[in-house]
């Protein structure tokens, strides 16, 4: 039967087509904007928004400074959260996590909720004095 040789052929003269073809150009930018404060923040998640918008989901060690608003809460660092326009503009922050001394937490990951929300996952560890 000659119909595997075939197609073979036929793919075989398809592919050096394909692979030649221009390439793309990358994606025009929509924005450009540095968030956070004085202290290491780091991005973990970019999770759409329903409005067109970002969740700019991370770990932070900043105090409020640069444009951070929201409280530090941990000594060493918490979850913190900027929602963004879709021009980037921030809306507002939040930071999550818990008091206490060398208390610091570590996002791994964050989705979004059907309600248009966003659920944050990481770990966090508190060193009490009690």
């Amino acid at each position: 039967m000659n119909t595997p040789r075939l197609l073979l052929a036929w793919l075989c003269l398809l592919l050096p087509s394909v692979s030649a073809a221009e390439p793309t150009q990358p994606p025009e930018l929509d924005f450009q904007e540095t968030y956070g404060g004085g202290g290491a923040d780091n991005l973990v998640a970019l999770v759409p928004t329903r409005e067109g918008g970002l969740f700019v989901v991370g770990t932070s060690g900043s105090k409020p400074d640069g444009n951070r608003t929201a409280p530090l809460l941990g000594d060493i660092s918490d979850f913190w959260v900027v929602k963004v326009d879709e021009y980037g503009n921030k809306l507002w922050d939040r930071s999550y996590g818990d008091s206490g001394d060398r208390t610091y937490a570590i996002m791994s990951g964050a989705v979004a909720t059907p309600e248009g929300g966003v659920i944050m996952v990481g770990a966090a560890d508190v060193d009490s004095k009690s």
